[in-house]
C-alpha cells in the first residue's frame, strides 16, 4: 500500500476518490507521502490516466485494489486481475523540473 496526496486537490487520494480523478484525460500530480521504490517520499508524479493495455515492460503503474492503492513496475510483474490500473507515471518532479519517464525509460 501506497500513500499520495493529490497536489491540485490538497487531499489525500483514496480507493473512493480515485476513479473520478482519473476520469479525465489530464495527468494528475500527486505526491508520496511514503517512498515506493525507485521513487522518494514527496517526490511528486505525474500520471496519466488510463489502462496498461498499450503498456510497455518499463511502464509504473498507479493501481487501485479496493481502498488500497500501489504502484506497480511493469518489469517485475503484470498488474493482478484484482487490481484496477488508474493510470501511467509519465514524469517524475524534482526541485521544480519536471522528467519525463515517457522519453527516459
Amino acid at each position: 500500500m501506497t500513500r499520495f496526496v493529490l497536489i491540485d486537490r490538497g487531499e489525500e487520494l483514496s480507493g473512493q476518490n480515485s476513479r473520478k480523478v482519473f476520469s479525465g484525460s489530464a495527468p494528475v500530480r500527486v505526491r508520496l507521502l511514503e517512498a515506493a521504490p525507485p521513487f522518494r517520499e514527496w517526490q511528486i508524479l505525474q500520471v496519466a490516466p488510463g489502462s496498461e493495455r498499450r503498456a510497455r515492460g518499463r511502464d509504473f503503474f498507479l493501481c487501485r485494489s479496493g481502498s488500497t492503492l500501489s504502484l506497480r513496475w511493469l518489469r517485475e510483474a503484470p498488474i493482478p486481475e484484482a487490481e484496477e490500473a488508474l493510470g501511467r507515471v509519465v514524469a517524475v518532479e524534482r526541485g521544480g523540473v519536471s522528467f519525463s519517464l515517457e522519453a527516459h525509460l
